[in-house]
């Protein structure tokens, strides 16, 4: 099962994001997740008619399929896709990294597999927020240099283990610095980090 999210700036783009919503009965049919597990596919229409896709599968696939895996959060994967790449593109491309079988070997754990009565579950309150929006310069849709997922800059501001906490965002705190655009924790930030670590 896939979770789609599409995002456009332009008319270009909402022919990309329309033409790729129609295909989201195909590329479920192509999920390789197994039963009770799904996928998010995340595409964002970047200035310069050029499109960001962000896949986040349940485990790490076996074969990456041409993507950049996101080291720090395990199943995620990212491409960038030219100036006025056309649908078909993208929809080749999310469908072969969703349909590629995923790794069972267990020596990776994320925060998703952890068992319930392992995970740490962690509010995040507005002190911890401001301290985090403090080390990003933009997101993923305002900024060509996002690569980080805001959890990551949550795990260094809190200190947690990203391996068994879940960060809980109250709906509308977290905003880009930039575009004031909601944050989630799989968003893709831009980091910048301080001069001194003294935050």
């Amino acid at each position: 099962m896939i979770q789609l999210t599409l995002r456009a700036l332009s008319v270009y783009g909402k022919k990309v994001t329309n033409s790729l919503r129609a295909s989201e009965v195909s590329l479920n049919q192509q999920c390789s997740c197994p039963p009770g597990e799904s996928c998010s596919v995340e595409i964002t229409e970047l200035p310069g008619r050029r499109f960001e896709a962000v896949v986040v599968r349940p485990r790490q696939a076996a074969d990456n399929r041409d993507w950049a895996p996101m080291t720090t959060v395990a199943g995620m994967y990212r491409r960038l896709f030219d100036k006025r790449a056309s649908a078909q593109r993208i929809r080749e491309a999310v469908a072969a990294i969703v349909g590629a079988p995923l790794n069972h070997d267990g020596l990776e754990r994320s925060a998703a597999e952890t068992p319930t009565e392992d995970l740490k579950i962690v509010l995040v309150d507005s002190g911890t927020l401001r301290r985090a929006r403090q080390l990003i310069v933009g997101c993923q849709v305002c900024s060509p240099y996002a690569e980080i997922p805001f959890g990551s800059i949550l795990d260094r501001v809190t200190g947690h283990d990203p391996a068994v906490t879940q960060y809980v965002l109250v709906d509308g705190s977290a905003k880009c610095p930039r575009c004031m655009r909601q944050l989630a924790e799989t968003t893709l930030v831009e980091f910048d980090p301080p001069f001194e670590s003294d935050f």
